[in-house]
């Protein structure tokens, strides 16, 4: 049941300082598809995205609105609610709504809040190195692929159990979920080891899961 949201806005304003490009952020889901997620994971958490700060990959001033301090979130969802920053895109298509957005962080915290469809959430800090190169390929990574689509439940539910039991990437990248988009933008960065597919991972898996010495904080839960 989500309480007061001042009381979660104040929590998150205490908080959202220590936040970094790479962070993970973590969230429960109240859908029918997040709720079997969880019970076949074993997890609190269905659904994960990638935190950026907007003017570490010079976005600052995008499309001369004033970004500058801005928490983004880069995740891949059916929810539509919020425009993708870069395109304006809502991205309700009606055979494949959502897919994959750049958005900014308290918005999707507190329209998921008002709309009931994510609560709690939590954060993870990537203990790593950050640098320049690091930044301009999640920045090629996000370009790249702005336009990809969620799979529907089928494709999901098949390109998961592709990389879970047999270790293979799907036939193309036109579709993400949220835990494989986040997995191709740590490998492609070289955090993240590719023994495993990007299609293999779930939400739950970011935890003792990248190269060393880079390592994921205790989790900071927002509820």
């Amino acid at each position: 049941m989500v309480k007061n949201i001042d009381n979660i806005k104040n929590e998150f304003h205490k908080i959202k300082s220590v936040l970094k490009t790479g962070d993970i952020f973590l969230a429960h889901g109240d859908s029918l598809i997040s709720h079997l997620i969880e019970k076949l994971t074993w997890s609190e958490w269905s659904h994960s995205g990638m935190i950026i700060r907007a003017e570490d990959l010079g976005l600052e001033n995008l499309k001369g609105e004033n970004l500058k301090g801005e928490l983004l979130l880069w995740e891949s969802t059916r929810s539509t609610d919020l425009p993708d920053i870069l395109t304006g895109n809502y991205k309700k298509h009606p055979k494949h709504p959502g897919g994959t957005f750049l958005v900014r962080l308290e918005d999707r915290i507190f329209s998921d809040l008002i709309h009931k469809e994510d609560y709690p959430f939590a954060f993870r800090i990537l203990e790593t190195e950050r640098t320049t190169k690091m930044y301009n390929i999640i920045k090629e990574v996000i370009f790249q692929h702005q336009n990809a689509y969620f799979p529907d439940d089928i494709k999901f539910v098949e390109t998961f159990l592709k990389g879970k039991l047999k270790n293979q990437p799907p036939d193309n990248y036109d579709f993400f979920f949220c835990s494989e988009l986040i997995a191709f933008t740590f490998q492609k960065i070289g955090l993240m080891p590719t023994n495993r597919v990007p299609n293999s991972y779930e939400p739950k898996d970011y935890s003792n899961i990248f190269r060393n010495p880079t390592y994921l904080g205790r989790e900071i839960v927002l509820s």
